[in-house]
């Protein structure tokens, strides 16, 4: 252990040594290390951070929920377009089928959209989207009110003129005021807001962004439209699994009771589709695979520059060291103890490189995190590979010369400094 803590403070002062006495060189071997180590190591947290984002926005809705609409969520909507929007539309009578004919799954909700209109309160106006919501709706999607309430049952069974809007709608109409109580006009008729959802928040991605979303109860949205009338994704059953139940069992009760109530012959195919968000999982493990690819891609041209530079230092290194390394060698030292010093001094070498591009790297992050208000994280795990990586740079920039250095003649080594 002396030995090599001997060995490593020397291979420290070598390599300081390089670095200060041959500055313009040092930095131009080293920029591809720190670029390459920049290259991957961004690209891995930004990755990283949208892929956190974006499935913590997907979590919030729970992995025991399925989503039946007209359209598959893994194919592309232009993809068979006609064929998906021949089918029915989903309506308030296959909602009470599953709601009451389900025995595996604990709720259901039924949505539907309305369309954009304008909300009116005194001197101001805003435009919002309009959703026709059934019971559970805020249980299945975890909605959670900045102020107010949710509809009770007696507001679904009614229809009473009641909604339930979204932050900036009310922040809108309302300002910093507060907007439960406060009755809007909208369509013609007076509503009476009961409730502001919580601002969505700066989720890159969210899956339901109610910021500017008016929701009002099933029944008070036949009042102001067609509801039967709406296609493409304007509706959409969500029914949620119960506690211990296999997801695939879940779906073939479902899909069961929606063929009995839409009275399918055994031969016909469904009419309906079955949604979870594990299917957009797998969407995004793919999306976020090639994306990390891409990056070590890039960076990877980048660190093979780095090698080469780095490896050319150590040819250098070496050269200008044959009459020390002749003289040690003269005095007893073994090839090892050589090999191992010009090692440590590469790997030393590429973790400054390493190290500036990760100091590259976070201010990187810092500055995208404040022009695009999204969090962005470097994680420990990163950093370590960052350095990691580094270390092997070293390595494989450093063996050859570490090779050429332990298998020098002793004798010709110190003739040649002579």
């Amino acid at each position: 252990m002396r030995i090599f803590l001997r060995i490593l403070n020397d291979s420290i002062h070598q390599a300081w040594g390089q670095m200060v006495g041959n500055k313009l060189r040092t930095f131009l071997s080293l920029l591809g290390i720190t670029i390459g180590i920049f290259c991957i190591i961004a690209v891995l947290s930004s990755v990283e951070s949208l892929e956190r984002n974006i499935r913590g926005s997907f979590e919030r809705l729970g992995e025991d929920v399925v989503y039946v609409s007209k359209f598959p969520w893994t194919e592309d909507p232009n993809m068979n377009f006609w064929k998906y929007n021949r089918r029915p539309n989903l309506d308030y009578d296959d909602f009470r089928a599953v709601q009451t004919r389900m025995q595996a799954g604990s709720m259901a909700s039924l949505s539907t959209t309305v369309g954009m209109r304008t909300l009116k309160f005194d001197n101001n106006d805003t435009r919002g989207f309009v959703i026709a919501v059934t019971e559970n709706y805020e249980t299945i999607l975890n909605i959670e009110m900045e102020e107010g309430r949710f509809f009770n049952q007696l507001e679904h069974q009614t229809g009473s003129p009641r909604a339930i809007i979204g932050h900036t709608i009310a922040e809108n109409l309302f300002g910093t005021g507060s907007a439960v109580g406060r009755t809007v006009k909208m369509s013609g008729l007076r509503v009476l807001v009961i409730g502001v959802i919580e601002q969505s928040g700066n989720d890159l991605i969210n899956p339901v962004n109610f910021d500017r979303g008016v929701l009002i109860t099933h029944n008070f949205g036949r009042r102001i439209a067609n509801l039967r009338a709406t296609s493409f994704f304007g509706t959409q059953l969500m029914v949620k699994s119960g506690e211990d139940v296999a997801m695939e069992d879940f779906k073939d009760e479902l899909t069961s009771v929606l063929r009995a109530h839409r009275r399918l012959r055994p031969a016909e195919d469904d009419n309906f589709s079955l949604n979870e968000l594990s299917l957009l999982s797998n969407i995004l493990n793919n999306f976020f695979g090639v994306l990390n690819l891409v990056g070590i891609v890039i960076g990877g041209f980048a660190i093979l520059v780095g090698i080469f530079s780095v490896a050319n230092i150590m040819f250098v290194s070496v050269k200008e060291r044959t009459n020390i390394i002749g003289i040690k060698k003269a005095l007893g030292a073994r090839r090892y103890i050589l090999l191992l010093e010009v090692l440590l001094e590469s790997i030393i070498l590429c973790l400054f490189g390493g190290a500036c591009g990760l100091i590259l790297v976070y201010f990187t992050l810092l500055g995208l995190e404040a022009a695009l208000d999204f969090e962005m994280v470097l994680s420990f795990g990163l950093i370590f590979w960052g350095l990691f990586l580094s270390v092997v740079i070293g390595i494989l920039a450093g063996i050859i010369p570490a090779f050429v250095a332990a298998r020098m003649d002793p004798v010709l080594a110190i003739r040649s400094g002579i």
